[in-house]
């Protein structure tokens, strides 16, 4: 099975660098204009996918449609973990955090989460057992994405998100010869 994890679309521009989560929010139209929206396009029309799935917020859909894709499949398990500040810039409630919730990602995800990670891992893992497929499409987001990438290579949440931070939207992460 080859998955792959596509990040959605840029979201409107009020709502860039803030914790969305699943507070659904729109994207930005000026994105899909973008020469990578183009070239992202362009590169995923090569492939032939016998799935295609997108999480049940706009962003994610959205982003398929404008890829052109009609016939997906919108789950909520692949949606992005539930913030306590949705929709809210990422400054805007720093003061509020604890001492020790900026000294580690763990403590900045028990400070801002409104989901449990078990939750959320449990959610993502029952998703991924369900797949079945050569070639597979997955539109979804960032923190979606790295518990995705942590259960697949069986690594910590944490440290697997600290790395995807550098995930920007509309990359595609390929995971070929996957065995769940």
């Amino acid at each position: 099975m080859n998955l792959y994890l596509l990040r959605h679309t840029s979201v409107e521009k009020k709502y860039q660098k803030c914790y969305n989560g699943s507070f659904d929010v729109d994207i930005d139209l000026d994105f899909i204009k973008t020469q990578k929206f183009i070239d992202r396009k362009k590169e995923l029309e090569k492939i032939d996918f016998d799935s295609i799935y997108s999480s049940k917020l706009q962003r994610s859909i959205k982003t398929l449609e404008h890829l052109d894709y009609i016939n997906f499949i919108q789950t909520p398990l692949i949606n992005e973990v539930s913030f306590k500040f949705e929709g809210q810039n990422f400054n805007d409630f720093k003061h509020l955090a604890p001492p020790n919730a900026m000294s580690s990602t763990k403590n900045w995800c028990d400070f801002i989460l409104n989901e449990s990670i078990d939750n959320f891992r449990a959610r993502a893992k029952s998703f991924l057992d369900s797949l079945n497929g050569k070639n597979i499409l997955i539109c979804s987001h960032l923190g979606a994405i790295a518990m995705m990438l942590s259960i697949i290579q069986k690594r910590d949440f944490y440290e697997v998100f600290d790395e995807a931070v550098k995930i920007e939207y509309l990359d595609l992460i390929k995971i070929n010869s996957l065995k769940l």
